[in-house]
């Protein structure tokens, strides 16, 4: 009979010794199915790693934090219009100055995108954890909900659930709203039932330099506030204004300054006096030498009037003489 050397018993199969099975071994023999791609084990070390790469900003995430849906093709089209704006560029340091600081004066030109990324700031920096929430006061009602309207868009969110508005006999805001546009006179209101604004983490007063008669009682309120609650942040925001008068009345705030998308601006004025500018066609003059200038080849004419009830007369003649398009399409001039 042949003697059987005793031998050593083979290791644990682990996941460490997997992978050199198929060398040591002299009968493994690749298994090649026709029409099936040969599947790679996994890597811990390769997975971690791609983790990390994800978490460090290497491409976008495609689940919305705060609904937990999965991100429209819309939310990147917007964001890459997002991420041309000047203020975007300043987000890590208006992030660090928020926090160093209790208040902070902003002042950006007018196409920075401070009212629309500036509050978005705020809940990226984690503010409005913990049921607390952001808000940001417009002058005038149909900013307040305008603008919420465009943030929901870029936040991919449904308007009046995580991004809300509050004006004067409307308010579309529900229990998950964490990021809220009101005017300032329903912030002032707000404030006789609740003065220490307990809702809120920051605060943003944004176009501070109208100087209204809420936005200023506004101030009174908040710098007492401040005293009282040293977790408040607030924002205050203008395109133009005395941020030497209004630092030193929020205690020496640090100012930042955000650059603003220039455009040239020519400036033409009338010869003579108008007679009948308000009621009479001097406008479509106007128009009719923009339209008729050598150099001046504009898509859109928007004509600016103070009231609704003298604007549209004034559309409908031009549009009726110069046969304007009403919708948008074509390359041709429309008037607006």
């Amino acid at each position: 009979m042949r003697s059987i050397s005793p031998t050593a018993p083979p290791p644990p199969f682990t996941s460490k010794t997997r992978g050199r099975c198929h060398q040591s071994c002299p009968r493994a023999v690749p298994i090649t199915v026709p029409g099936v791609r040969a599947c790679e084990m996994s890597d811990p070390a390769k997975k971690k790693q791609r983790v990390d790469d994800a978490s460090d900003g290497g491409s976008e995430p495609s689940v919305n934090p705060h609904t937990g849906r999965v991100y429209t093709p819309k939310y990147y089209e917007i964001l890459a219009k997002r991420k041309d704006l000047p203020v975007w560029q300043q987000q890590a340091e208006f992030t660090e100055a928020l926090h160093n600081n209790q208040t902070l004066i902003l002042v950006g030109e007018t196409g920075s995108g401070k009212t629309t990324q500036v509050p978005q700031f705020v809940v990226e920096a984690g503010y409005t954890a913990g049921g607390k929430m952001c808000v940001c006061t417009q002058p005038r009602r149909v900013a307040a909900m305008s603008v919420a309207k465009r943030v929901a868009d870029e936040m991919d969110v449904k308007i009046g659930d995580e991004v809300g508005y509050s004006i004067r006999f409307e308010e579309l805001t529900s229990q998950k709203t964490f990021l809220k546009y009101s005017t300032d006179g329903m912030l002032l209101r707000e404030a006789m039932t609740d003065p220490e604004l307990s809702r809120y983490a920051v605060i943003v007063i944004d176009e501070a330099h109208e100087r209204t008669l809420a936005t200023d009682v506004l101030f009174g309120l908040l710098k007492e506030v401040l005293l009282r609650r040293k977790d408040l942040k607030v924002v205050v925001m203008s395109a133009t204004l005395e941020a030497e008068k209004f630092q030193g009345y929020f205690l020496n705030a640090p100012l930042m300054r955000v650059p603003g998308r220039l455009f040239p601006v020519e400036i033409f004025y009338t010869q003579d006096p108008e007679r009948d500018y308000l009621e009479g066609t001097s406008c479509i003059s106007q128009i009719q030498r923009l339209c008729s200038h050598t150099i001046l080849t504009p898509s859109f004419i928007y004509l600016s009037r103070y009231s609704h009830g003298r604007a549209d007369p004034r559309v409908r003649t031009a549009r009726g003489h110069f046969d304007f398009p009403h919708g948008r399409g074509g390359n041709r001039r429309r008037l607006y």
